[in-house]
Formats: C-alpha cells, structure tokens, sequence
C-alpha cells in the first residue's frame, strides 16, 4: 500500500491522464512535493481569478501572465517577452524554411545558474484554439502542440507550457527522447473535486521552484529528469513481467493443444520445434507493437476499430467480463481470435466506411508464418479472404493474464506512450535465447543464484529425474547443472524426499514463480539457451549509451567541419 503523499500524487495524475512520461509519485516525492488537501487560500483566488465564458459558462483563464504573476508568483521582472521584462532573444525563434513556418515562444523563464540560458518556454495561444488540432500550410501538417514541441527541440529547452483559456499543459521533450505532456483544465481546477489538479500544478510551476532559493534537486528540471530515470526501472519490471506473460501463453497454448487432442502444436513442435516458441513471441511481440502504436496514435481512433480490433480495449472488455465472471474465464473464448483477425488485418489491410488501414505485409503479423497460432497445419497458406475456422481454444482468461502482465505495472496501467526504442528492446532481449520442449516427467523451473546479464534463467528441472538420482547427488546435481543452491534448512528434505511433492517442498524457495505447479510429462515447457549470451544482446540505460557514442563520433564529425555531407555521415 503506498503512503500518503505517494497516494495523493497517484490520485491527481489519474485525474489529469498524462500523455507520455512526465512525473512518477517516486520523484515528487523524494523531491519533498507534497500536496497539502488543507490549502484553500491559492485555490479560492484561482477560482476567482478564472471568468465564466459568455458562450457557455464555463470558467476560462483570460490572462495567463496575470495567473503566473498572481498566484505561481513568478517574477515577470525576469521573464523574457512579458511588458516588464527582457526581450525575448533572437535565439528562442526558429526558421523552417523548408517547412515555411517560423516558431517562437511568447515568453520564457531563465535558468538561475546559467546566464543566458532558459529553463522553460512558454506558449499563449488565442482563446478557443485547439492546441491538438493539426493545420495544413500546405508544406507542414501540424497541431499547435506539435509545432510547440519542435521548438522545444530545436531551442534544446526541453520544458515548455502551452496553454490557451481551457488549458494550461505542461509539456516535456527533452532532446533525442519521447515526449510526454500534462493538461490542466482550466474550468475542473476551479471545482472542489479538481482541487488536487490545482495543487499539483501549483507545486509542480510556482516561481520558487523555478528560482535559486529552491535547491536544485527540487526544481522542476530536476523533477523531471529524475523522472525519466524511472524509466530504466519500468524497463526491468517490464522485462520480467513479458516474460511472465510468454510462461503464461505457453500455458495457454498447451491448453488448447490438450483440447484438441494434439492437433494445435505437436506437428509444427515435431516438424519445426523451434517454430512454436517462434509464434509465441511473436505472438507477444504484435502485442506490444499494437499497444505502443495505439498510445501513439498511429492507428484508427474510430469506434469501429477501438470496439472490434483495440487491444486496449480487449484488455478493458476481459476484465470487465473477469468481475462478472471469475471462476469461468478459462472457460470462455473469443479473445485469441480476436487477436487473429487483428493480426491479419494489418498484414493484408482493410477498410470499413472511414476506417482505412494500409496493408503493413512484413513478417510480423504475417498469418502464414506461423500457421499453428491459426489452428491450421504445419506449413499450409491461407486463401486470402478465408474465414478462421478451426481456431485453437487459448482461452479467454490465458488472454487476460498475458494483457495484464503488458499493461499493468505494480496496480498502476503502463503508460506505452512513454517508452522509448531502449524500452522496447529490453521487452524483447527478456523472450530472447529460449525454446519449447515437451517436458520428460513432471517439471519446474527454477531461479538461478546468480542473475548476471546472459546468464541462463530459470532452467527447468524435470523431477522425476531428479527423484531417481541418489540423495546426496541432488544438491550437487542443481548447482552444477542449474546454478540453484538449496537453502541450508531445506537440504535435508532435498536428500531423503521420496515423491515429487517431497522434492517441491524441498525446493519450494527456489522455484520459479513462473511455474508455481509443475507440468506434466509431454507438456510444453520453456527451456533457456546460450543465444542471448552468444548474441550479447542486452539493454543499456541511455545515460551509459548517450555519452559513450558521443565521445567516439564527435571526433569523426569535427573533422568534417561544420556542414558534413550525408555521403561522409553515412
């Protein structure tokens, strides 16, 4: 359970829904940002300080300045582009010839420690724009908010707000990285239930915090690159939950292979083994492709796609069905060929009134590369247009389980949006060197003592072997072939079990979580290999890669001068 003030930032950044990767409770709170429920003097003058529009009655904040002045109390003395403070300089406006636009800032606040630097910029938009609405000027297709973030870019001043009288968002895009943003609506901060939004943004942009009386690691800069920090730790939590996520499918699998009476893998696992853990990870891998282009907007927001082809929300539409239904979600089936069809949609394409969905081919979400996912056999294709009909029953909570490890981080929904290529590549390097193998007796997997990068994990244990082995060459047998050392205390139940129920209590502290029962003999089991070793394939924190590759080519490019060629940077 987390404490309070952990709790109160988790409350408010579910009311706002951040887009991307912005702030994460841990941050603010090792930051000393604490939302205090009590404070009603700042609230009470911003709702006062807001106007209700003659349209609509909705509250609109007309003067943005005035609002940063009164109550972020920042110093307009200091911020360039404001009546009484410097000019903003040549530097914070950007020329896209190419593009025929030219970006600026209305103002922007400097950075306490460096003169002549900036810490954020700031963007007032006319009443009434939508700030997500893309216009065309016949050479660049862009949304304010778009447009706003490329001078961020192009200025190297990764924090920036832009606001018009609805909204006032922050927006963070720091260089080389994804972006992500929050939006404060103007008219729910004003309610007594948006209060904490209120607060948050009080905390997160008044002018002590942007000013040298704060230290340095509770401004607001440093909030947010801590922030992004938390990114390496969602990478390895991630990791380990996809791979939770793969056990389970292979499970799933097994399920529907029982089912049909070994007609789902046995001729693919005979004729080409290393084709079943193939299709089950890329059956993973579409999963989190889907997800992140879903979060990023690149596919179809109509309700035609969302309703029938979203994974989001089949993962939304299983859960629900979990709450109606707990003791029955292995029995109930749809979500497997859902995914099917989704997969087979972006491969050959489709189209559906406005809904329009370019043919990706590739190998990927290919139907025919591996046939057995369809239910058809080893090596046949498909007629195009065919209807799926012998569809392997992979049941509907195996599904859920999968979603779930995908998209639920410790209780919290993870945000896809918010994860750059490192992320993404640590989520495959965590699948990567395994293969299925039928299991040759009742089996486990089992943690390793050591966990070093490219180290076998989890090896499986078949226990009928080992219960024939002699007592005292078990111990040996686990460290030697598995790198599982047995507790001290349990060793002597290791040495005298007599049944496989003795050898899992024996064992119990070191066996996988990913095999809390053992399979059963002939039963699909996941094996660890030396590919990920041989392959040195392993994710790196950006801030060990970024200065690394840095240092060797800023050699190479200086000798170049100024304005390489594409042929020499090539």
């Amino acid at each position: 359970m987390p404490d309070a003030p952990t709790l109160a930032h988790q409350q408010w950044l579910g009311l706002i829904q951040p887009v991307g990767l912005v702030v994460v409770p841990s941050a603010l709170v090792s930051a000393n940002i604490v939302i205090e429920a009590t404070e009603r003097t700042k609230w009470q003058a911003y709702a006062g300080m807001v106007v209700a529009s003659p349209i609509n009655d909705e509250a609109r904040l007309s003067d943005f300045l005035a609002f940063a002045e009164s109550i972020l109390e920042w110093d307009l003395r200091t911020v360039a582009g404001t009546p009484s403070g410097p000019a903003l300089p040549e530097t914070l406006t950007v020329a896209l010839p190419e593009l025929r636009a030219q970006l600026e800032a209305s103002s922007a606040v400097p950075d306490p420690d460096r003169p002549d630097t900036w810490q954020l910029l700031v963007k007032v938009l006319p009443a009434g724009t939508a700030m997500d609405s893309a216009s065309d000027n016949g050479t660049w297709t862009a949304s304010p908010h778009d447009q706003f973030e490329r001078l961020l870019r192009e200025t190297n001043v990764p924090i920036g707000i832009i606001t018009t009288d609805t909204t006032v968002r922050l927006v963070y895009a720091p260089r080389g990285e994804s972006s992500g943003y929050l939006s404060f609506p103007v008219a729910a901060m004003a309610t007594v239930a948006g209060r904490p939004m209120f607060l948050a943004m009080l905390e997160l942009l008044k002018g002590w915090r942007l000013s040298r009386a704060c230290p340095t690691a509770s401004r607001l800069g440093a909030v947010l690159r801590e922030s992004r920090k938390y990114q390496n730790t969602v990478s390895t939590k991630l990791a380990e939950q996809v791979l939770g996520a793969l056990y389970d499918l292979v499970r799933g699998v097994q399920a529907a292979d029982d089912a049909a009476s070994g007609t789902v893998v046995q001729e693919t696992l005979s004729n080409a083994p290393l084709d079943v853990y193939g299709g089950l990870l890329t059956t993973i891998m579409r999963l989190v492709f889907v997800l992140y282009a879903e979060e990023r907007g690149m596919l179809p927001q109509d309700a035609v796609w969302v309703e029938n082809y979203g994974v989001g929300a089949l993962y939304q539409r299983l859960a629900a069905d979990r709450a109606r239904y707990p003791d029955t979600m292995d029995q109930r089936f749809g979500g497997w060929a859902r995914l099917l069809t989704l997969a087979r949609v972006l491969h050959d394409g489709a189209q559906h009134s406005a809904m329009r969905i370019p043919a990706r081919a590739g190998e990927l979400f290919d139907p025919d590369r591996y046939p057995f996912l369809e239910g058809r056999p080893f090596a046949t294709r498909r007629v195009m247009g065919d209807r799926l009909s012998n569809v392997p029953r992979v049941s509907d909570g195996c599904v859920l389980r999968v979603l779930e490890r995908l998209l639920v981080l410790e209780g919290e929904r993870l945000s896809y949006r918010a994860l750059d290529v490192e992320q993404i590549g640590s989520v495959y390097e965590a699948m990567m060197g395994f293969e299925v193998k039928p299991a040759l007796g009742a089996s486990i997997s089992v943690i390793p003592k050591t966990k070093a990068k490219g180290s076998p994990s989890h090896p499986v244990v078949n226990l009928d072997e080992l219960l024939g082995m002699q007592g005292a060459e078990r111990a040996k047998w686990l460290k030697e072939e598995c790198d599982c050392d047995v507790p001290p205390a349990q060793a002597p139940l290791l040495k005298t079990a007599t049944s496989v129920d003795g050898l899992l209590e024996a064992l119990q502290k070191r066996v996988s979580r990913f095999t809390p029962t053992p399979a059963r003999l002939g039963a699909l089991t996941l094996h660890p290999t030396e590919e990920r070793r041989r392959s040195g394939s392993h994710y790196t924190p950006r801030e060990l890669t970024e200065p690394i590759v840095a240092t060797t080519l800023r050699p190479i490019l200086e000798a170049y001068g100024n304005t390489p060629t594409p042929a020499q940077l090539l």
